[in-house]
This record gives C-alpha cells, structure tokens and sequence, in this order.
C-alpha cells in the first residue's frame, strides 16, 4: 500500500518563448474543461515568469503560502538541459542541485505533500543532486529523462491528469504514465516511497559487502587513531555490522522522511519501512558476510 497526498490547488509555472506553444496554458485550459467533465472544482492557477530569479520567487511565495495549508500540486512547464538544468524564457538557467534544494524547501512546508511535474527536457535529472540519505524534495516526482516533443508533453500530461483525477491514486497514475512510450528516453515517475527503497537497496548492494567493508574499516581505524582513540579492527568490524543492521534503516528512514519534525510520517510511510525491513532481513540472513 501506498500513502496518499494531499493539495490545495494545482499551480503551474510557464516560462516559453512568444513563439512557442503556449503549453502551460493548453494544460490549464485542458484541466478546467476536466473539472467540469467529472464535476470537481480543484482549483488550477497558471503563473509565468521570464527569468530563474522570477521562478525563485513564485517558488518561494507557494513555500509561504504551504506553511499556512495551501500546498500545491506544482507543474512547471519550461526547457531543460542536461547539464545547465531549468532554462527560462530569457535563457537564464537554474542548476539541478538549486532546484532540488527549492523543491526540499517547499515540500517541508508541504509536510511532505508535494507532488512536483516537470515538461521540461532532463527534468528528472535533477534527482543526481539527491539521495536516499537526505530529507526527500517531494512527495511524487513526473518528468522526462531526455528531450520531448510538445505534442508528446501535452497528450501525456492530459491522460495523466485524467487518471490522477480518477480516484487520486497517485502510484496508479504515475505507473501509468511510466507506461507511455516517448520518442527519446522515458518517463521518470516516481513516489518518495518507490525512490527511498530503490536508492537505499542499491546502496546495500554495493556498499555493504565484504569488499567494501574493509576500506571503511581501515579509515575509520586511522580516524579513532588519530583523535586518540584506539580501537581493534575486529571490534570496529563488529560496530559497523551491528549499526548496519540495526539502525542503518530506521537512521535513514527518518531523515528521509522527516519524521522528527512531522511525527506522523512514520506512520503514514511506515509501509515502506516494513518493506525494507522485510528486504533487508532476508539479504542480512543469506549472505555469508553480514555487514
């Protein structure tokens, strides 16, 4: 089972050329005319901006806005790169590792609830500048990992609104929309639940076997030694084995889910927390080295 999220009103933020289609504006209209379809009235907003400085604004006023209760569903309708990460309408840039730390702001002020679409190209990369081990930057994350074609962005964002508005099933729609073949790349959509135990899992497959534990090991060792602490190495071996599988999930878990300021996040994803729990029990027992 997955958690559920809550909004109060569907923001989007478009930053294109006159030139271009006006995409954010095709989405607003194509959702007001899906509110009247299934009788909802979820509230949508469409906000435009030139530059990154503007886009940093609007962000920061919805992060003020969400610690009152107003939490968006952000959808941000501009132009990616790979590397340079969001471009704006007067080609200014904002990194992938600034934009993560926005989205962290904003969905602490969400209590975790935010739900961030991205029809920009790359737009999933921003993710490189995140891992398991810090607070997570959104609830649920939609974008592309490589460059798309407007008409590809718009027919798949109206198909995945209309299944998010179906049921508010929020892995559902994101699974379906993983589904949607593009003609570059894929789809990156993913829930904070799916993110933690993809990114934590892999970090136990490669960081905590028995080739990996003897460099840790060893720094640790000239570390103690050097603050005057000295301590066997069979000992150190022991302490990490012991924290890897006692604490090392609940450590992490609660950091990345923030479970110290917002109580009640451990149980409203203690579902993953049994999963990884059961997961990483079964790798504990099977390997012939338990770190």
């Amino acid at each position: 089972m997955h958690s559920t999220f809550a909004f109060a009103k569907i923001v989007i933020i478009q930053s294109l050329e006159e030139c271009e289609h006006p995409t954010g504006e095709r989405l607003r209209d194509a959702l007001a005319a899906l509110n009247g379809e299934l009788g909802q009235s979820v509230p949508v907003e469409l906000r435009t901006c030139e530059s990154a400085v503007g886009f940093r604004a609007i962000v920061d006023e919805l992060t003020e806005a969400a610690s009152v209760g107003q939490i968006p569903l952000l959808h941000v309708e501009c132009h990616g790169d790979e590397q340079a990460g969001l471009i704006f309408e007067n080609a200014s840039e904002l990194p992938w590792q600034d934009l993560a730390a926005m989205l962290s702001r904003l969905n602490d002020a969400c209590q975790y609830n935010l739900f961030a679409v991205f029809a920009a190209c790359f737009g999933a990369h921003f993710l490189g500048q995140i891992n398991a081990f810090t607070t997570s930057p959104c609830f649920a994350i939609v974008a592309p990992t490589e460059f798309v074609f407007p008409d590809e962005i718009e027919a798949a964002f109206r198909q995945f609104y209309r299944d998010l508005f179906n049921g508010w099933d929020a892995a559902l729609a994101v699974k379906k929309l993983r589904s949607r073949r593009l003609t570059q790349g894929h789809w990156f959509a993913e829930t904070a639940e799916r993110w933690f135990e993809r990114v934590v899992m892999a970090y136990v497959e490669t960081k905590c076997t028995r080739k990996e534990m003897k460099p840790r090991v060893r720094a640790l060792y000239r570390r103690l030694l050097a603050e005057g602490n000295r301590q066997s190495i069979g000992r150190l071996k022991r302490w990490i084995k012991n924290r890897n599988q006692r604490a090392f999930l609940d450590e992490y878990f609660d950091r990345f889910f923030g479970t110290k300021k917002f109580p009640d996040n451990r149980q409203r994803f203690s579902g993953v927390h049994e999963r990884m729990k059961r997961r990483l029990s079964d790798i504990w027992c099977k390997r012939e080295y338990r770190p």
